[in-house]
C-alpha cells in the first residue's frame, strides 16, 4: 500500500440503495488504481484523492466500523475497554429477573431438605423409642399407648399450649394440651402424641404421631397445602414406622382406620 504514515477508513451509514460507503481521509492523492485485499472485502478498489468515497460489500454489521491504514494493510481498530452505563443497567436487569425466579425455588429446596431429614429423624426416633421400651422388659399389649414411648425419646420439653400446623391437604391447626402433649425436639421439630392405644395385637394395628418439622404454624390454619405442614407417622404393633403413604390397608388404632394416603404426606417428605 502506498503512503506514509497512518490514514483512518472509516464506514459510513448505507445509502438509499443499500450500498455501504467507505471513506479514506487523510489519503494522499495517488496517480492511479489502489488494490486492497482483505479478509472481509473482496477485491476492493480505491480512487486515489483524499476524503473521496467509494462503495464496497463488506461483512461487517456495525454501522460504524474504523480501520487504521498501515505498511501493511487494514488494522481494525480496537474498541474501548468496558462496558457501557446502558449495557450495565440491561445486564443487572436480566440479573435481577433471573434471581426473581430462581431464588425462591432454591430456598425451598433447601427448606424442604431440612424438613425431610428432620421428619427421618423423627421416624428413626420413634422406632428406636419402641425397641428400648421392648428393652427394658415391657410388654407391647393391645392397650399400650403412644404416650408409652415418650420416656425413651431425647426431647428438650413437653408443650402443652402451643400449636403446629395440621397434616397435609387438611386445614385447620393442632394444639397441644395435657391430654395430647407435645414433645420438642433438639432440631426445633415437635411430636404429638394423640390419646389412642393400639386397640388389637394384629400387624395391622398401631398408634399415631404428628410431626412438624419446625414446631410452629408455618402455613396458617387455613392453608392445606403449605410448605410447613406436618406428617403423621405411624408406630406398628410390630414396631414398623412409616408415614401415612407407606400404610398398610386396614391399619387401625383404637379410635381410627386408616388406609394408604399418598396424597395426605406432604412433599417435603421423601423415605
Amino acid at each position: 500500500m502506498e503512503g506514509d504514515g497512518s490514514r483512518i477508513l472509516r464506514a459510513i451509514r448505507p445509502d438509499s440503495s443499500g450500498s455501504r460507503k467507505w471513506e479514506m481521509t487523510g489519503l494522499p492523492t495517488l496517480g492511479g488504481l489502489l488494490a486492497i485485499d482483505s479478509p472481509c472485502f473482496p477485491k476492493c478498489l480505491i480512487f486515489g484523492g483524499g476524503g473521496v468515497q467509494i462503495k464496497v460489500s463488506a461483512c461487517f454489521t456495525d454501522k460504524r466500523a474504523e480501520f487504521r491504514v498501515t505498511g501493511n494493510g487494514l488494522m481494525p481498530q480496537k474498541k474501548p475497554n468496558g462496558f457501557t452505563l446502558a449495557e450495565l443497567l440491561i445486564s443487572l436487569a436480566i440479573l435481577a429477573e433471573i434471581a426473581a425466579f430462581t431464588i425462591p425455588k432454591i430456598v425451598l429446596a433447601q427448606q424442604n431438605n431440612t424438613y425431610n431429614a428432620a421428619g427421618k429423624e423423627a421416624a428413626a426416633i420413634l422406632a428406636n423409642a419402641y425397641q428400648l421400651y421392648r428393652a427394658n422388659g415391657n410388654t407391647i399389649s393391645s392397650s399400650t399407648k403412644g404416650s408409652a414411648f415418650t420416656s425413651y425419646i431425647n426431647y428438650v420439653s413437653v408443650d402443652t399450649s402451643s400449636s403446629f400446623d395440621d397434616v397435609y391437604n387438611y386445614t385447620g391447626g393442632m394444639a397441644c394440651s395435657a391430654s395430647e402433649p407435645c414433645y420438642r425436639l433438639h432440631s426445633g421439630g415437635m411430636f404429638m402424641v394423640p390419646n389412642v392405644s393400639y386397640g388389637g395385637s394384629a400387624s395391622t394395628n398401631v398408634v399415631e404421631f404428628f410431626f412438624d418439622p419446625d414446631g410452629r404454624v408455618t402455613s396458617g390454619v387455613q392453608t392445606a397445602t403449605g410448605p410447613g405442614k406436618s406428617i403423621r407417622l405411624f408406630l406398628y404393633y410390630n414396631g414398623r414406622v412409616t408415614s401415612w403413604g407407606g400404610t398398610a390397608t386396614g391399619s387401625c388404632s383404637s379410635a381410627w382406620l386408616w388406609d394408604p394416603c399418598t396424597s395426605c404426606d406432604p412433599p417435603w417428605f421423601s423415605w
